[in-house]
């Protein structure tokens, strides 16, 4: 969409246009939609999510300054809507933190410095993310696919390093097993 009509979209959803917010949905709805999907499997429980995350861009768009992308903004609004999602819902991340994983940490990283981004079976690996636990998923989700630092995560979440680092140890080793690299 051509930076003019995109603007022109924005401020209508500004101004409460209906028509503007429907057209806004149908443009970005499958956006928000694969968003989610990185987090959630049950489609309902989606759904839900992508309708919560449109109310609250209808409600929050006048910060959106226009200054950057448009996409980046809705995709940066969507990752922190679905993570304060999962914190709400109070999931039980806060695994021990596992003398085993201090062990072998240094082990497992020599062993397989694996780049999960550049290997041609990424979907198989994001797929195979979605049947980890949900601490593990999600740690392994928002290292991986939104490139955040175990520092960020464990802000994000409210966990420490050491659990970020051990849950995403483990998604790792389980993700590896299943594809046996």
């Amino acid at each position: 969409m051509e930076k003019e009509s995109l603007d022109n979209l924005i401020e209508g959803v500004k101004q409460k246009s209906e028509r503007h917010q429907n057209e806004l949905y149908k443009l970005y709805g499958d956006l928000v939609y694969n968003i989610i999907k990185y987090y959630y499997r049950d489609t309902h429980t989606i759904k839900d999510i992508r309708q919560e995350i449109f109310l609250k861009v209808y409600n929050n768009i006048h910060k959106y300054n226009s200054e950057g992308s448009f996409e980046g903004w809705l995709r940066r609004l969507s990752k922190n809507f679905v993570i304060d999602v999962i914190r709400k819902n109070k999931l039980n991340l806060h695994v021990e933190y596992d003398t085993e994983y201090e062990k072998d940490y240094t082990d497992y990283q020599n062993l397989s410095d694996y780049d999960y981004e550049k290997d041609e079976r990424v979907e198989e690996i994001i797929k195979l993310s979605k049947d980890l636990t949900k601490s593990y998923g999600l740690v392994f989700n928002m290292y991986f696919l939104d490139g955040m630092s175990h520092k960020e995560i464990s802000q994000k979440l409210n966990i420490s390093e050491g659990t970020s680092k051990s849950n995403l140890h483990k998604a790792k080793k389980k993700i590896k097993q299943k594809i046996k690299i």
